[in-house]
């Protein structure tokens, strides 16, 4: 009986198109070819396959190649109804600017200081939380040289940083030497070579005069 040999194969992935057919025949190894359906999305890594509600497992059941979007289920698990669940993961291009500060991790604050005090250096990290690589260039002060940085060893001779999902870079800042009483302030951009992935960070210090405790 031909038609008890053909079972309905269900798709409706998330992001993504499948060239796979609504239909498969009993016993013989399906093929599909996931692809994303647009710009903003990408392969991935895994899929999940049922047949007749059962989950099949991946790998013996059935393959998934989360690089080309190829799937192909093994005829002896083509049984009954396949379903396949599959979700495009969407694109991000992000980066994180941590000043260590748990509160205010977008300011980088030195307090106030008394005049010719030494203060010491700040750890700036940046992390890409994306699911894209980024380069990050050389991080700039915006207005003054009231502050010096130091990159950290992510950066390579050119000031830039190639950082994969989840990799970090760090740079260090602190004030100038002899630097005048009063307030002094700036910000530093941080671009890549996303424009959605940038960031800023303001740096303060205040100088103050020293107090000097004289005996009675």
């Amino acid at each position: 009986n031909n038609a008890a040999s053909v079972i309905d194969v269900t798709s409706a992935p998330t992001g993504l198109t499948s060239d796979g057919k609504p239909y498969a025949e009993r016993y013989t190894t399906y093929n599909a070819t996931l692809t994303p359906a647009s710009g903003n999305y990408m392969l991935p890594e895994s899929v999940t396959v049922t047949a007749d509600g059962t989950a099949l497992t991946a790998g013996t059941d059935y393959t998934y190649d989360p690089a080309t979007g190829e799937l192909t289920i093994h005829a002896d698990k083509v049984t009954g109804a396949l379903n396949i669940t599959a979700d495009g993961l969407q694109i991000k291009y992000e980066l994180s600017v941590d000043s260590g500060d748990p509160t205010t991790p977008d300011e980088l604050d030195f307090g106030t200081v008394d005049y010719g005090a030494p203060v010491s250096a700040r750890t700036v990290t940046l992390k890409n939380t994306g699911n894209q690589p980024l380069t990050v260039d050389r991080p700039e002060f915006a207005l003054t040289s009231d502050f010096e940085m130091e990159l950290g060893s992510a950066f390579d001779v050119n000031g830039q940083a190639a950082l994969a999902p989840g990799e970090i870079a760090t740079f260090t800042v602190r004030p100038a030497s002899g630097l005048l009483l009063g307030d002094h302030s700036d910000f530093i951009d941080i671009s890549t070579n996303n424009r959605n992935a940038s960031g800023s960070l303001s740096v303060g210090i205040a100088i103050q005069e020293a107090v000097v405790n004289l005996a009675d």
